[in-house]
């Protein structure tokens, strides 16, 4: 197991090679290279129509009529215009080796609700057919740079998401906008999809994360091993097992004090089936923290060890220590905790 291991590292590790995405805050959308890692092309869009969705609820469709958005009543607390762009890029790397089976299609712009809308793509089953593809198996994707979760920030990339298949059509629900397609997988046994993945910052510290947490689904029911891929940046890293959490879909791994260093933490969450077939998030590589978050805040802020005493401020936190004063812990206190034991 460990040699097996030790492989799906240094595939992915050598396979860190391209850019994460960089969104343009001040103007909701993701910038042309952030677009051509999405996409797999320079394709730049076409304007699809749009609309405007405001407390009461409404219903906006793509101007091809192929992308509908139902939007319920209380879902939004103030008028906002949607703008959709859309794109025909067949070359899009979505994840779990799905081929884009719909045109891709941007809502700007990026935003959250408090309640789920109801999102349809109509796929292209013609094509599908010619390739040999699973149709029954399609599933949608989404990009967005929104957070869902309350407290979690989210991992770059394509993520799947939890869909029902209706004739021609893929459905599911989202709290977020930014960017949707649909897939369609080759025949066969699949590789987990990851629905999501996120990043906790503790609380009391200057934007450290401790936590990841993902939703992995199995799309054929096979046993399957997440794992959590962290290391301080410049250094090595390291597999660490993720629990499943209960019954649900969802996996947990806290971070390791000796991976949070000055420089960052490298992380990936990897998803492995009992076949071998994996996943990963971000697929393009580890995600660098806080380079990599797109966040000025955390950037220009993030600190390990914010009062200089030697003492990481997560383990002074959990320890009951206060990060903010050099004189606590006091002097002979034991550290590091040891690095916890790795798959």
């Amino acid at each position: 197991m460990k040699k097996f291991i030790w492989i799906l590292f240094t595939a992915f590790y050598f396979w860190n090679c391209l850019a994460f995405l960089d969104f343009n805050r001040s103007k909701n959308e993701f910038s042309k290279d952030s677009l051509l890692v999405l996409l797999g092309s320079n394709d730049v869009g076409v304007p699809a129509g749009g609309g405007t969705a405001d407390p009461s609820g409404t219903r906006i469709q793509s101007s091809d009529e192929l992308f509908t958005i139902l939007i319920p009543e209380g879902a939004m607390d103030e008028t906002v215009e949607f703008k959709i762009t859309k794109y025909n890029s067949t070359q899009a790397p979505l994840p779990s080796g799905y081929v884009p089976t719909s045109s891709i299609y941007q809502i700007t712009p990026s935003y959250k609700f408090k309640k789920e809308v109801v999102v349809t793509i109509a796929l292209d089953r013609a094509k599908a057919q010619s390739m040999n593809l699973n149709f029954g198996k399609s599933r949608g994707f989404h990009v967005s740079n929104t957070n869902s979760e309350t407290d979690g920030l989210r991992m770059p990339g394509w993520a799947g998401v939890n869909t029902t298949l209706d004739s021609e059509n893929i459905i599911f629900h989202t709290k977020t906008f930014s960017m949707f397609g649909g897939g369609t997988p080759p025949p066969g046994n699949l590789p987990p999809v990851i629905n999501g993945a996120y990043y906790y910052l503790k609380p009391g510290t200057l934007h450290i994360p401790y936590q990841l947490r993902a939703d992995v689904l199995e799309p054929d029911g096979d046993p399957m091993n997440v794992y959590l891929v962290v290391g301080p940046a410049g250094g090595p890293t390291n597999y660490f097992s993720m629990q499943r959490e209960g019954t649900t879909n969802w996996y947990e791994s806290n971070i390791p004090y000796e991976a949070m260093s000055p420089g960052g933490i490298l992380i990936q969450v990897i998803a492995v089936d009992v076949h071998g077939q994996k996943t990963a998030r971000p697929s393009t590589g580890t995600f660098l923290y806080p380079a990599d978050s797109g966040n000025p805040t955390y950037i220009s802020q993030y600190n390990p060890d914010r009062d200089g005493d030697g003492f990481n401020d997560v383990w002074e936190v959990d320890t009951g220590f206060n990060p903010n004063n050099a004189g606590s812990p006091p002097g002979g206190t034991p550290y590091p905790p040891g690095l916890p034991v790795a798959i």
